[in-house]
């Protein structure tokens, strides 16, 4: 039986991958939002 140790990962990996997770929420929800013309293009764009 051959035994595979584990890698461990630190505690700011795992903030990463939650900031990443919630970034790609927050793009899909304001390209939705942009697409169906709830959220206006500032002017500066």
């Amino acid at each position: 039986m051959v035994v595979v140790a584990e890698r461990q990962t630190s505690s700011a990996a795992g903030w990463s991958r939650r900031t990443a997770a919630f970034s790609l929420v927050l793009l899909l929800t304001v390209l939705v939002g942009h697409q169906l013309d709830l959220v206006e293009t500032p002017v500066f764009l």
